[in-house]
């Protein structure tokens, strides 16, 4: 029984809307009350798999989609006794080739930080490149001679100014991942 209010049909009088198919399949078990267990049993497995593909759906969900929020969680113990300075979110589609950049002032006499937290897909790493004020190649978290990638890259800072981190994925798969920016004093 379900409940239907319409011109005939008034103050939620209590109407039963079970489609035809299902009154078939009722049989005569009925309870004290003189409704049919087995529509209830219909009810009950249908919000069995209603649930389960929500959560099935959710959990896809939730791995597949690029949650800055949730990177800097998983990775921000990496800083260790870096001090947390910014964190710069990366989005790149399959569709077309991204180069993220970001600037940031480096100070003479600190050491700086820079971690690769992304999804590690194969074919979809992030690298890291470093670069100084006229955009020369200081550091990568890519190697290109050992075909090798580190998960963070670290610079001893020398020259104050303005230095240039540029980030992007390998390959043509794009990605999602999250550079954190930390430092320490020498």
């Amino acid at each position: 029984m379900g409940y239907c209010v319409n011109d005939r049909v008034r103050n939620y009088d209590r109407v039963d809307i079970t489609p035809p198919e299902i009154k078939a399949q009722m049989g005569k078990e009925k309870d004290h009350q003189g409704n049919s267990n087995i529509k209830h049993m219909h009810v009950g497995r249908g919000i069995k798999a209603l649930l389960i593909s929500v959560f099935i759906l959710g959990s896809v969900n939730v791995f597949g989609q690029c949650d800055p929020d949730l990177m800097l969680n998983q990775c921000a113990h990496n800083l260790g006794t870096y001090n947390y300075i910014k964190s710069f979110s990366l989005k790149a589609s399959s569709h077309k080739r991204s180069n993220h950049e970001y600037s940031y002032v480096f100070s003479k006499g600190s050491n700086y930080l820079l971690i690769v937290c992304d999804q590690d897909l194969k074919g979809g790493k992030m690298i890291i490149n470093l670069y100084d004020r006229e955009h020369n190649l200081i550091a990568s978290s890519f190697d290109e001679k050992e075909n090798k990638y580190y998960p963070e890259l670290r610079y001893s800072c020398e020259t104050t100014g303005v230095y240039y981190i540029k980030a992007l994925f390998e390959g043509s798969k794009g990605g999602c991942g999250m550079c954190i920016l930390g430092f320490n004093k020498e």
